[in-house]
């Protein structure tokens, strides 16, 4: 079944359905020549869903698509085998249904691609006998995907409804479902699709396709929710943690309550094992949404969520405090969390909310400062008591009370070297992926400014960056260097993007702290540095790179967006620059010479 050689660096065409569109899908075997030359093709994009280069589906596109000379074939109904490319590897997939071009565009190739005969009236010799047998569907292995074209039979519907993840594409006509070995299989036993030649090939088609993981919930009826596994068992052990889940074995799903809360929890697990989480659910906004909407009511709602009714007024009355006062979210979610822990002590102790003491605070913090928590922890538990304590009761000063605010640790932030910074980027193969990594090293961005900057943020005519209500809800404008205005300039022309300069999956989305995070961490893997290394290392590399350089601690103090300075001062710490002039006394004591002279002597003992 191996292809042939002088077919490699020839590219399929063939129509797909690409983001609500029709489009001309371009796919090849890997090679660096083709990628480099479809790169500076202006009309050509890289689709991830199709694994393959698309183009508009016009006959403007098609024609400048032919007039780069590269030799194509327009795949046809035929039963061989082509050789394109999937997620950079050279695999096989079988063709066997019209791949229609644009209405106005001639269907003309440089290559013959099919030994079917046509008929001068245009019908196939092959297809003028109609059998009086079900007609076998056209089954097509794309993307990660079986694509079935099949004449209606009843009977042949409900089958293929059955199978897993099937749905109906309104626009191709067509069924289409995953493609697993259980659904190839199932296939195989109820329309004898394939040889047994083709049956091998298939199969070994299916073992290279990635695995994906992914969690999806979805409505199962009135007072439950179903929770799709998809190649992700390290959920399991989460969810038979939850009461009354129960595990459906027909259709593969778990299903849980259906309660706000379980879902939030289910969206939290799935971000911290950095596991892609879908709701197809009719429960309301998650956080990661409410974080980007203004809407504080909804926000509230959120946060009080998963708090038994009697914590309620009393949480209303911090909330609305935090909310007056502009907290940023992520800190009201902390204080909320570490007040509400607060909350539960008191309960299991028996202590009424309204004859909270100080005494009662003070053990509280005791209790927790011997575990094996942070310093910032226990300081970050000490403001949430603090803040309620004086400015939603007024009752006055903790320290006024006894009680100080725990010791500060010093730590000194980890700096990376300028090579390491250059492997790093090196390791970055993907325009979005580069063009946010640049900008968090070139001018020092932290990880949710630069996922929330919008794409009128930028001003190429004064090359001028505006960071829109970053830490401390404070707005800074910085300079774009000349190479961050050439990257963002070819990174905007390809994807085109219409409010947030980096969006998520849905345009209306901007994109995730924890995707960033993964594009970091992969990088950092296939450059070979140093696993403790986070994306915010490269703000404290900026910043400690300007200052080796003789920049002016206050305008870095700036660039940062530090209040104090005393922030900014930490640099001066890790900062190399002067102590590498610096001579260690111990060279003064001329050990080295004793060392030679002892050197010297083994050898001549040994001669």
């Amino acid at each position: 079944m191996a292809a042939d050689k002088t077919r490699k660096n020839t590219i399929v065409v063939k129509k797909i359905f690409h983001r609500g569109k029709n489009r001309i899908g371009l796919f090849f075997s890997y090679d660096e020549e083709l990628v480099n030359r479809m790169n500076k093709f202006k009309e050509a994009t890289y689709s991830r869903t199709w694994h393959c280069w698309y183009l508009p589906y016009t006959k403007e596109s098609f024609e400048a698509f032919k007039a780069l000379n590269i030799p194509y074939s327009i795949a046809i109904e035929n039963d061989r085998l082509e050789t394109v490319s999937y997620n950079n590897d050279t695999v096989d997939w079988r063709t066997r249904e019209t791949a229609l071009m644009p209405d106005n565009a001639p269907i003309v190739t440089n290559e013959v691609t099919t030994n079917s005969v046509k008929k001068k009236d245009g019908g196939n010799s092959e297809a003028d006998i109609v059998s009086k047998e079900r007609q076998k569907p056209g089954v097509v292995l794309q993307g990660g995907r079986f694509i079935v074209s099949m004449v209606y039979n009843k009977g042949d519907v409900d089958f293929i409804k059955k199978l897993k993840g099937t749905f109906w594409h309104e626009k191709e006509r067509k069924w289409i479902c995953r493609a697993t070995y259980q659904n190839a299989e199932a296939l195989q036993q109820y329309f004898e699709v394939w040889t047994e030649e083709q049956w091998d090939e298939i199969v070994a088609l299916i073992r290279k396709l990635p695995k994906f993981s992914r969690v999806k919930i979805l409505n199962f009826d009135q007072d439950t929710i179903a929770v799709d596994l998809t190649r992700a068992s390290e959920m399991v052990d989460f969810i038979k943690e939850i009461p009354e889940r129960r595990y459906d074995k027909d259709r593969r799903l778990w299903i849980i309550p259906k309660d706000e809360e379980l879902v939030h929890r289910v969206e939290d697990k799935c971000r911290e094992l950095n596991i892609p989480f879908v709701n197809h659910s009719d429960v309301p906004l998650v956080l990661s949404k409410l974080l980007v909407k203004n809407d504080w009511k909804l926000y509230q709602k959120y946060l009080l969520k998963k708090y038994p009714k009697e914590y309620i007024p009393i949480l209303n009355s911090y909330i609305d405090k935090l909310v007056l006062e502009r907290y940023s979210k992520n800190t009201m979610d902390s204080y909320v969390n570490y007040f509400g822990a607060f909350l539960n002590y008191c309960t299991a102790k028996g202590i009424a909310f309204k004859d909270i003491e100080i005494e009662n605070i003070i053990e509280y913090l005791t209790g927790i400062a011997y575990r094996n928590i942070s310093s910032r922890t226990l300081t970050a538990q000490y403001s949430a008591l603090q803040f309620w304590y004086e400015k939603v009761m007024y009752l006055g000063k903790f320290k006024m009370q006894g009680l100080n605010r725990p010791r500060k640790a010093t730590i000194l932030p980890k700096v990376m070297s300028a090579g390491e910074v250059r492997r790093l980027f090196s390791a970055l193969n993907n325009l979005k992926h580069q063009t946010m990594i640049y900008l968090a090293y070139a001018n020092g961005l932290r990880n949710g400014e630069i996922i929330h900057l919008r794409k009128h943020d930028i001003n190429f005519e004064r090359r001028e960056l505006r960071v829109h209500q970053g830490k401390g809800s404070k707005d800074r404008v910085l300079t774009i260097s000349p190479l961050m205005v050439q990257l963002l300039t070819k990174y905007i022309e390809e994807y085109r993007p219409k409010y947030w300069l980096f969006e998520g999956q849905y345009k209306s989305d901007p994109y995730t702290g924890s995707s960033i995070n993964a594009v970091f961490r992969r990088a950092r893997g296939r450059a070979g540095l140093n696993s403790h290394y986070r994306l915010h290392d490269l703000r404290h590399a900026f910043a400690t790179h300007l200052l080796e350089r003789g920049t002016d601690i206050r305008i870095i103090q700036e660039l940062l967006g530090h209040s104090n300075i005393k922030t900014t001062l930490v640099y001066t710490h890790v900062s190399n620059a002067t102590k590498k002039n610096i001579t260690s006394p111990i060279e003064d004591l001329g050990l080295e010479d004793e060392e030679r002279d002892k050197n010297s002597d083994k050898k001549g003992d040994l001669s």
